[in-house]
Parts: C-alpha cells; sequence; structure tokens
C-alpha cells in the first residue's frame, strides 16, 4: 500500500495530464494499479478560457470517491476532493467567457436578471432604503430541456472592479430552467450595467463557464 503523501501526488500527477480519474471503493490495501484513466472531455462550442491549472475536466469526488463497503471514507477522498476544486478565474478570464457553451452534446445561454428593491419601509423614516442586491439567473438550453445531470457551482456579478461572488446556495429546476437565487449583494447603483458569469458543472466532471450582461434594475 502506498503512503497518503505518495497517493496524492500520484493524483496530482494523473490530473495534471488531462485525466480523469476513478477509484473504486476497496479497502485500505487499494493501489494505484486499480486507477482507471480517461481521456478529458474535447472542448467544443462555446470553448472558452479556464482559470490556470482547472482543465474543464475534473474529479467528481462522489461520483468517483464512493463509500467503502465497511462505510468508512476512503483514503483518498481529501486528496480527490482538493483536485475537484477549481480556483477562481481571473475578472480578465471571466469577461471573456462564451455567451453560449456545449456541455455533455447540448448547448446553453444564460438570462440573467439582478435587481434592488428601493420600496419603501414601515419605519419612522418612512423613507426607501435599499436592500442587498438580488439575482435570478437562468440556464437555458437551446433545445429541448436542461438535464438533472447539470448544476450551477457559483456565480460573479462585475462591474469595474467590483465583484460579486459565492458559491449556489440555491438553485430551482422548473419547467426544463435551472435557476440560481441570491439575495445577498452589495447595494450598487441601479441602472448600470453589470457582467454576469456563472459556473457549470455537468455530472460527468465536464466544467464550463457560461457569461451574460444585463442592467441593475431598480424595484420600487
Amino acid at each position: 500500500m502506498r503512503s497518503p503523501l505518495t497517493a496524492a501526488l500520484c493524483l496530482l500527477t494523473l490530473v495534471g495530464t488531462g485525466g480523469l480519474f476513478r477509484l473504486p471503493a476497496l479497502a485500505g490495501n487499494t493501489t494505484f494499479s486499480d486507477v482507471e484513466i480517461f481521456p478529458p472531455a474535447r472542448s467544443s462550442v462555446g470553448s472558452a478560457p479556464t482559470a490556470p491549472d482547472c482543465p474543464t475536466t475534473r474529479p467528481v469526488v462522489l461520483k468517483d470517491v464512493p463509500q467503502q463497503k465497511d462505510g468508512k471514507q476512503h483514503w483518498a477522498k481529501r486528496s480527490v476532493q482538493r483536485l475537484s476544486e477549481c480556483p477562481d478565474p481571473s475578472q480578465q478570464q471571466l469577461k471573456a467567457m462564451p455567451t453560449e457553451v456545449q456541455v455533455a452534446g447540448k448547448r446553453y445561454r444564460l438570462e440573467a436578471f439582478i435587481w434592488q428593491d428601493f420600496m419603501p419601509q414601515l419605519t419612522s423614516q418612512m423613507m426607501a432604503k435599499p436592500k442587498p442586491m438580488m439575482a435570478s439567473l437562468k440556464v437555458k438550453a437551446l433545445q429541448g430541456s436542461v438535464p438533472t445531470a447539470l448544476t450551477i457551482d457559483r456565480f460573479w456579478v462585475i462591474q469595474g472592479s467590483q465583484q460579486w461572488s459565492r458559491k449556489a446556495q440555491e438553485i430551482r429546476r422548473q419547467e426544463g430552467i435551472l435557476e440560481l437565487v441570491d439575495r445577498s449583494g452589495p447595494q450598487w447603483s441601479p441602472e448600470t450595467s453589470v457582467e454576469v458569469i456563472v459556473q457549470l458543472r455537468h455530472r460527468n466532471g465536464e466544467l464550463r463557464w457560461l457569461r451574460t450582461t444585463t442592467t441593475i434594475q431598480k424595484v420600487m
């Protein structure tokens, strides 16, 4: 059996080659002769720059490293989890992401609605106090519906040097549309333009980024 340090180094080497690996759910005597290597998914329509050291195909932790038969966590799970976590792209890379992407043979576009609620509150001053910016980000398939195998990992809203970024907290699936909703944004000036980007992840390990431009709406 190889040590955890050796295992982690081997895993780094495997991912560095761009291959997707799968670890069997065996007991502690697992060796790397048990690891299968698969070629990475090829970029096609809507391919875009990726973050440094972040290929478009990554390990899928819950799928590629299942639990052992005795119920204990696989000895390599944390190492694979670290490798599956993609570093954030830079603002320059995010702004260069495509407005249409293809994932697992289907093409998608992003629709974004960003707004702030300025409706008067029942306070002693009875004045309109702005609330945190909110977002409704919808991923739509050009044909058919969005499969359940596709999800949104995180999103970015960029205006100049300002950036609002967060991991997905609320995901909705309705009428074949994948929607991310967030109500925790900063207070920016309404009726100004922003760039909106989402990071998509497919169950097969593919990662893609999708971008659109919209205007912050002022709701009264």
